[in-house]
């Protein structure tokens, strides 16, 4: 046990603990302080509009009741001169205009003073909206002048520089010249830095990250300090584009006068069965080919074994043939299938592609090499230069240098595949390469004993996931597929079974459409399915949603449950609903009247998540003085040991330290770990558990296999059947995120109005914001408003209508990414909530502009903990990693 192990929080007592920490957790700060979003509001406006909005509800109820009161007063009086001033008197209060002072003496006594203090709030109100344009550009000045000074901020240019290089040129211009740009320009440089300061980001050095080691502080989190003199807050690497070095070696491994020399390897998912050899095809497609076992193929597999060259095997394959050339085209044939593997020149999980790559270079000592080489030097050159620049004008040109290079080096190797694409070559330019901030050492200390209270809810958290877990409905309408087709106690290659969901699903659905990497037996399946199981899941999450959705809320409208009732109902749930082993949970500290809250971002997956990514950059940085202890990776519990992907899925954030002990070897995949370590997907076979649920089997091993994905990518970038891996047999990477609800509820495009979810909590834990849904062309316009005074107005109205809150995040999902009733595979990941304050007219305009869909899904939750909120200048957020006791590790 790890000393950050013996000081994490634990249960109390002497009963045996629920949970272990991780053994250190991760804080990612935002790049800006909390206090630059203040200026991006229409201060004065909005007060003024929001001081309207009951003004003028109070107005036009008092109007009512007193139009029927003087209506019974011209009722009592004769006809004449007094009648026709009581008419005009009624007239103008159901028009809503002030009443003539002069006329007050015709109304009667019991009324003067009603419609005297009705015309005093008209007076009011006229003022008010009078005043309302010129307050509105008073502030859209300001804040256009707070926009440019908090823009100054180093560490946002920096940032800026790596996001978008265009809005930061324009943004210079703007400083050396004090004219402003183009509106659009100035809505995506406030967009940018709302997202810099609201929330950490993906990008550069919008967010730095480190790692937190539990102890004792006399704070809940006590930061390590601030930098000395002279010395950064946060260290920066850069990271290239793995993906494109991928591409640029295969390139050059496939040409005709290096393919030789290449090393070769039979595909990992290589599976004889009923005399065919059936494997995975190479991506992104991917398929399951299936070839006849001839004994030409049986030679090939026999000689491919030994980590031989092409050229080896096609020596041997020419001296038993008749004719040469049939060779040669069977051996290609082999290769562009995918049976027959190059060996990649990188590894997936390299902590220095561009070196790994030179290096492979150098060792073919082939003519015409040399000038790729360069550009690869250009290329390493321009990234280790690029974070020790510290003016931000002058990153512009070594980013454009890194890009140019980058883009030089595929044209060399002839892939152009992102010069024709437009899209592609967008995403070329801003993904080319990573900017990484990092703390060196310990960058805080959390205090167990005051998050003890915390983690102890959010386990109770942790029980309920196993019930809401997206991938539950696929597991057991697998486990019903392998019943029906194989007979009792089959063990089936993993490689069979898939092929033949394959086929399931190609036949329920007809076309291209059937031949995708969504695997459904209907993923989400519906209640009425003719899977038992899937009919119970459906009935306990009613249960489940009962107890959390549809009790009452308190008087300040949160919905509390107490952690005890959830542990109850699990308690009571089957064997095949799963607590899930190890979490990684995604969470901000809030302060209430009655302590700290753990407010929920999302929870993914464990085995090191966020963790082991921070300590792979730290590594390369080489800064291990003072890093929290670490137990190595997780090898096994409860009998079932665990295996991770190493495929960097086309991103350098999964590029990490090993979470768990095994890797999959898979297909077009490289691993540098030990033979032992690594198990070929050929060695996996599939069979039904004790508690219905299919269990994963290494024949080499005999022991149950649980796959998981502890990077950081988006589980859908992996590649297909390593995702079907995952999620018929592993740990769901995605088990909890701002979209759940529209899995637990129903389907929101039905919504005539806005729907509401209040605050949830679970104990101490704020499981759920309080949520608004609705359509995007629910929402007020711009051009249905006569001018930006009425259309601030027509907002502030619209959200007091709804009680929304006026800071939020924002998500505009499309609508055909929902399944009907909550049982579509939902939005992808990288669907992420935008703030937004709807009295920053800067911001307003950034989110209209995304609204163009009118169906789309506008989701909004509640910003919390609120700015005032925030512990220090900062936005933090905390990675905590709960796991099941008796986890080992290797």
């Amino acid at each position: 046990m790890t000393d950050a192990q013996r000081d994490a929080p634990r249960d109390a007592g002497s009963e045996p603990a629920r949970y272990v920490p991780g053994p250190a957790a991760v804080v990612r700060l935002a790049g800006s302080p909390v206090a630059a979003l203040e200026g991006l509001r229409c201060t004065r406006s909005w007060r003024t509009a929001t001081a309207l909005v009951p003004l003028r509800a109070e107005i036009a109820a008092e109007a009512d009741e007193l139009s029927r009161l003087l209506h019974t007063a011209i009722g009592a009086t004769g006809d004449g001169v007094l009648k026709a001033r009581l008419v005009a008197v009624r007239r103008a209060v159901h028009r809503g205009r002030r009443v003539d002072p002069a006329r007050l003496a015709d109304v009667p006594a019991d009324l003067a003073a009603p419609v005297r203090a009705w015309t005093a709030r008209v007076a009011e109100r006229d003022r008010l909206m009078a005043a309302l344009p010129e307050h509105l550009e008073q502030d859209w000045a300001a804040s256009y002048e707070a926009l440019l000074e908090a823009a100054r901020l180093p560490a946002f240019q920096l940032g800026l520089v790596h996001a978008n290089p265009d809005v930061f040129l324009a943004l210079r211009k703007w400083f050396d010249t004090g004219r402003a740009p183009q509106r659009q320009t100035v809505l995506r440089l406030a967009q940018y830095l709302a997202r810099s300061a609201a929330k950490t980001s993906p990008y550069s050095t919008f967010t730095s990250s480190g790692l937190a080691a539990w102890g004792r502080a006399e704070e809940i989190v006590e930061p390590a300090g601030r930098p000395a003199a002279g010395r950064p807050a946060a260290v920066t690497a850069t990271e290239v584009s793995v993906g494109s070095l991928h591409r640029i070696a295969r390139a050059v491994g496939e040409r005709p006068e290096l393919l030789g020399g290449c090393r070769i390897r039979i595909n990992p998912s290589a599976t004889v069965f009923d005399g065919a050899l059936l494997f995975l095809g190479r991506r992104p497609g991917e398929y399951v080919h299936g070839l006849a076992l001839t004994p030409t193929l049986r030679r090939v597999l026999q000689l491919a074994a030994d980590g031989s060259t092409f050229d080896d095997l096609r020596g041997t394959l020419l001296a038993l043939a008749a004719e040469g050339n049939q060779v040669d085209v069977f051996l290609r044939r082999l290769v562009t299938l995918g049976l027959l593997e190059l060996v990649p020149p990188l590894a997936d999980q390299s902590a220095d592609p561009v070196a790994d790559l030179r290096a492979w270079l150098h060792r073919r000592r082939r003519p015409g090499l040399e000038r790729l080489d360069r550009t690869l030097q250009e290329l390493a050159e321009a990234l280790s230069s690029y974070p020790t620049i510290t003016e931000p004008g002058d990153r512009v040109a070594v980013r454009d240098a890194v890009v140019r290079t980058l883009d030089t080096a595929l044209r060399e190797v002839g892939d152009h595949a992102h010069a024709h694409n437009p899209k592609m070559a967008q995403e070329f330019g801003r993904y080319s390469f990573y900017e990484n901030a990092v703390h060196p050492g310990t960058a805080a200390v959390l205090d167990r004993e005051s998050w003890r209270p915390l983690l102890d809810d959010l386990d109770a958290v942790r029980t309920l996931l196993g019930l809401i877990g997206p991938d539950l409905p696929f597991k057991l309408t697998l486990g019903s597929l392998f019943r029906s087709r194989y007979p009792a106690g089959a063990q089936i290659p993993l490689l069979v079974f898939y092929r033949d969901v394959l086929a399931e699903q190609s036949a329920a659905v007809p076309g291209p459409a059937g031949r995708g990497s969504r695997l459904a037996h209907s993923r989400f399946a519906d209640a009425d399915s003719p899977v038992e199981a899937v009919r119970e899941l459906h009935r306990l999450r009613t249960a489940g949603k009962r107890l959390l959705g549809e009790r009452t809320p308190d008087r300040d409208g949160v919905v509390r449950v107490d952690p005890e009732e959830v542990r109850k109902l699990a308690g009571e749930w089957p064997e095949w609903v799963r607590t899930p082993t190890s979490l990684a949970v995604y969470c901000q500290l809030a302060d209430a009247a009655h302590g700290p809250e753990l407010v929920v971002n999302s929870i993914g997956c464990g085995f090191g998540r966020g963790r082991n990514r921070v300590r792979q950059i730290m590594d390369v940085l080489d800064l291990h003085a003072g890093v929290p202890d670490e137990p190595g990776p997780a090898a096994e519990h409860d009998g079932v040991l665990f295996a991770e992907f190493e495929a960097v899925a086309r991103s350098a954030v999964n590029v990490r330290k090993p979470g768990v002990r095994l890797v999959v070897d898979y297909p077009g995949v490289r691993s540098t770990r030990a033979d032992e370590d690594r198990l070929p997907v050929n060695d996996l076979h599939v069979e039904c558990g004790e508690d219905g649920l299919l269990a994963l089997v290494s024949r080499r091993l005999g022991r149950r296999i649980c796959p998981v994905h502890p990077g950081l990518g988006a589980d859908r970038l992996l590649p297909p059947a390593a995702r079907f891996m995952i999620e018929a047999f592993g740990e769901s990477n995605t088990w909890f995120g701002a979209h759940t609800e529209l899995r637990m509820t129903a389907d929101p495009r039905t919504d005539d109005g806005v729907r509401h979810l209040p605050r949830l909590m679970v104990g101490n834990v704020v499981l759920r914001r309080a949520m608004w849904m609705t359509r995007a062309d629910r929402l007020p316009r711009r051009a249905d408003a006569e001018t930006g005074a009425a259309w601030m107005l027509r907002t502030a109205a619209w959200l007091a209508e709804h009680g929304i809150p006026e800071r939020c995040f924002v998500t505009v999902l499309d609508p055909a990414a929902l399944g009907g009733g909550g049982n579509g595979r939902g939005p992808s990941n990288d669907t992420k909530p935008n703030y937004v304050d709807f009295a920053s007219m800067l911001l307003l305009l950034g989110l209209e502009r995304r609204l163009a869909e009118p169906n789309a899904i506008v989701q909004i939750s509640e910003m919390l903990p609120d700015p005032g909120q925030v512990r220090g200048e900062h936005v933090a957020e905390y990675i905590v990693e709960l796991n099941e006791p008796g986890v080992t590790y290797a």
